[in-house]
């Protein structure tokens, strides 16, 4: 969807009616309030408060209780949540920082409650998103302007403020979707970072970059001084890849799974870049374990998984034990109740979630037959193992 050309403007909030208006519509349908004020200020950006709080409280979270102002389109979808532009503060620990691409500001307000920050600098090209950053962020500085463009800007602020390349980080989230189609690979994406990273890296010896979870980790690991890739899950989600590149940084990169439960409540999981590949089997024992989608996408399950004594099955990404694993974010674990030819499961079952994998039917057509309905505590896996199809009934652990 295309972002509206009109937007949220900060003078609507100028008088206290607005809040006042705000929640006493509180229940009132949106789609209403739209049909009947269309786009007149300054219902259009009141109206836009509520439909961002209707759809995203739980990734803004605090920002509804500080009357943060949301912009409407893109901007919101595109944005961090909350709880990931946290985690992104505890990869910055310099005095200084840049957010490059700033967007609604989500990043930029949590780098902003550093306590060992001394002066932050955002800059958004959209001029709207920028006028909104201005009233959100009031302690900022900020801009808009092209970021390649901002080379000779940065350097006149260091020096203004003796700011040394050490004492800076640059962080940037590019366009995705600046060619028209939304983009994994980083050769399409805005600002170009694979042709300025050289010249931000001798600005601030340090810059984090946040990139599409559907990205290719081996993409970032070729960036000039990558140092640490960060694989960050939440609400059960691969959400981002946040790289963290260093300048003269030599060594191969640090692969992290991330998983966030809640704020300042995160369980961390470094992979060794030289471990063993784990052994693959056909057979299944009494346990099963499913990487969650971090720990899938960094690669971190051979290692963690492959250490605890389980094999990986011949299809897929699960895994089995006859040892029960240890409880842990990382992953979910199963007992196996009953492995069957496909749709000969003998013990009655009424609801289940259902995964096909190397199966040829899809899941809808698979719970048709069985007649069952959607389940969390059980679980049938619909596989193909080597050249044998089974269906494997499993009870959730977790």
């Amino acid at each position: 969807m295309a972002q509206p050309q009109q937007q949220v403007h900060p003078e609507d909030f100028s008088d206290p009616s607005a809040w006042a208006w705000i929640a006493d519509h509180e229940g009132t349908s949106t789609a209403d309030l739209r049909l009947k004020h269309g786009l007149e200020r300054p219902y259009f950006s009141w109206i836009s408060q509520l439909e961002a709080k209707r759809k995203y409280a739980r990734k803004f979270g605090p920002l509804f209780e500080k009357q943060w102002l949301f912009p409407t389109g893109l901007p919101l979808e595109q944005s961090s949540s909350y709880a990931t532009a946290w985690f992104k503060t505890t990869l910055v620990t310099t005095p200084y920082s840049i957010d490059l691409c700033a967007g609604m500001g989500i990043d930029s307000c949590a780098l902003l409650q550093r306590p060992e920050l001394k002066e932050h600098w955002a800059n958004e090209l959209n001029q709207d998103l920028a006028q909104l950053l201005r009233h959100n962020l009031p302690t900022a500085k900020v801009s808009s302007a092209p970021a390649e463009e901002l080379f000779t800007a940065i350097e006149a602020w260091k020096q203004d403020l003796g700011i040394g390349p050490e004492d800076l980080t640059i962080y940037l989230d590019p366009d995705r979707r600046a060619s028209g189609n939304k983009a994994h690979s980083l050769e399409h994406t805005v600002p170009h970072l694979p042709s300025l990273q050289g010249q931000w890296l001798e600005c601030a010896h340090t810059v984090v970059s946040k990139h599409s979870p559907m990205g290719p980790l081996e993409e970032l690991k070729q960036l000039q001084g990558c140092a640490d890739i960060y694989v960050v899950e939440l609400l059960g989600e691969c959400k981002e890849l946040l790289c963290v590149q260093r300048k003269n940084w030599a060594e191969a990169p640090n692969i992290h799974t991330v998983v966030i439960l809640q704020e300042e409540d995160v369980r961390l999981f470094t992979s060794n870049t030289t471990v063993t590949p784990t052994s693959h089997t056909v057979q299944i024992h009494t346990y099963l374990v499913q990487p969650g989608p971090a720990l899938s996408k960094s690669g971190g399950h051979e290692e963690l998984l492959g250490g605890m004594g389980a094999k990986k099955l011949v299809t897929g990404n699960l895994y089995t034990s006859e040892h029960m694993p240890a409880p842990n974010q990382l992953y979910e674990r199963y007992e196996v109740i009953e492995i069957a030819k496909p749709y000969k499961l003998q013990t009655p079952v009424d609801r289940a979630a259902i995964e096909r994998i190397g199966f040829p039917e899809h899941p809808d057509l698979i719970r048709k037959k069985l007649k069952i309905k959607e389940g969390r505590e059980m679980k049938i896996f619909a596989m193909k193992l080597g050249t044998q199809k089974q269906m494997i009934l499993a009870r959730r652990l977790d």
